[in-house]
């Protein structure tokens, strides 16, 4: 019928594809058109120091007890008994990688419960509470958390500590940089569009701006979205122009 001619004709149709050069005007991208120099990022670190703090850190092991899906009664008593157990054999000296290895049900137990370096500002409180007073050699008492016992030892510590400017000052550069391009990004969208309505071309207008370009070539209409981060009405927009038209009106990408 009528809907299996669709079908085929849509089976049987290569979808359309478009070749894209933009011009990207955020923060961002802007950033790269400011110098910024030494007394300058000197002066923000000074003024800023408590930003660039590293916050305590413990490299730590766990053991996990999982509950099943529907446990009775009696089999959560018997997993609460098991973790008590095997926490007593953990603050009595056994060794702990191996108490994971036998008796985790968490796939970091087949590298005796590694957890690596852990920062307590990342963890959610549920988690990091029972970390922050651990010392060194430290283990948890059995706590529930994302349904099932766990138990951690604390293996090495680092408390707050105050990063040196050389290891932040390109992240104070970009920022900085970044800043000044936002307070000028409205400025310089609208020459670039009022270039576009006198028909410059948009690779002079990135040349004038101090920026580049970006062509992605043979696209779909998904392609486009993902590639640009737009609305699907912009995407709509960008298939209905013709080709060698540049679109006079900003486009919002949402990357």
């Amino acid at each position: 019928g009528a809907e299996s001619g669709e079908l085929n004709r849509a089976m049987l149709t290569v979808p359309r594809r478009i070749d894209v050069e933009y011009l990207s005007i955020s923060p961002q991208t802007l950033a790269t058109r400011y110098e910024v120099g030494d007394a300058q990022v000197k002066e923000f670190y000074e003024a800023n120091k408590e930003r660039f703090v590293e916050s305590p850190q413990v490299r730590a092991r766990h053991i996990v007890f999982a509950f099943p899906s529907g446990a009775s009664e009696d089999e959560l008593a018997k997993i609460r008994e098991k973790a008590e157990s095997v926490y007593k054999s953990a603050v009595g000296g056994a060794d702990f990688a191996a108490l994971a290895r036998d008796n985790s049900n968490d796939p970091s137990g087949a590298n005796g419960g590694d957890l690596g370096w852990l920062k307590l500002d990342d963890l959610v409180p549920a988690f990091s509470d029972q970390l922050k007073n651990l010392k060194p050699g430290d283990v948890s008492k059995p706590f529930i958390f994302s349904s099932g016992y766990h138990i951690i030892k604390v293996e090495e510590r680092k408390e707050n500590r105050q990063l040196p400017l050389a290891d932040v000052q390109d992240q104070i550069k970009l920022r900085i940089a970044s800043e000044k391009g936002a307070e000028e990004m409205s400025d310089i969208l609208d020459k670039a569009v009022g270039d576009i309505l006198n028909g410059k071309e948009i690779e002079v207008i990135a040349h004038d701006l101090g920026l580049a370009t970006v062509t992605v070539e043979n696209l779909k209409r998904e392609d486009v979205a993902r590639e640009l981060a737009i609305e699907p009405d912009a995407v709509e927009s960008l298939f209905l122009t013709p080709e060698g038209i540049t679109v006079d009106r900003p486009i919002v990408s949402g990357s």
